[in-house]
């Protein structure tokens, strides 16, 4: 049988402290997505379709909470939707109309898909771990925010597969 020394005890004690605070934080995130998704869906212009998603006549703005994933499913939002400087590796669930601006810049997406197809003003999705145009909108009405990724696509390169009316900022 080995012989603890003084020394064990310390670092077993630094051990179960460290899965404590782990626990904790994580009943913490649990709490603040539950409070995301309550406020979000007891909100007077939020209606849920018969898909299980959720349209908004207002803007939403889930900017810098620590999101890995959409908190519930969008359909179309009327006004803003914002969910920039997260930790989105996914646009699955965001909304497929956005009539304002739609940003989802500095996350840690690779691709674009899952974002709208139509974005009624600009699109931001600067700063993120982009290696393909997969996903990228149909139509952007207003300016096309792209730089600060792995691959620096030309502006023909997204021409091709986006109708941007606005200016292509790379």
């Amino acid at each position: 049988m080995k012989k603890l020394k003084e020394g064990d005890f310390n670092l077993r004690r630094i051990d179960i402290f460290k899965l404590t605070i782990k626990k904790e934080l994580q009943d913490k995130n649990n709490i603040k997505i539950s409070t995301i998704i309550n406020k979000l869906i007891s909100r007077s212009d939020a209606t849920k379709n018969s898909d299980g998603s959720y349209s908004f006549t207002e803007g939403i703005d889930l900017s810098n909470l620590g999101l890995t994933s959409f908190p519930i499913r969008f359909k179309d939002v009327k006004g803003s939707f914002y969910c920039d400087r997260n930790k989105l590796a996914s646009l699955k669930g965001a909304p497929q109309t956005v009539a304002e601006d739609f940003d989802c810049s500095g996350n840690k997406l690779t691709s674009l898909k899952g974002a709208p197809q139509i974005v009624r003003r600009n699109f931001y999705c600067y700063g993120n771990n982009l290696i393909s145009l997969k996903g990228i909108p149909q139509i952007v009405e207003g300016d096309f925010y792209y730089y600060n990724n792995i691959i620096q696509f030309t502006e023909e390169d997204i021409k091709v597969v986006c109708d941007v009316k606005g200016i292509i900022h790379r």
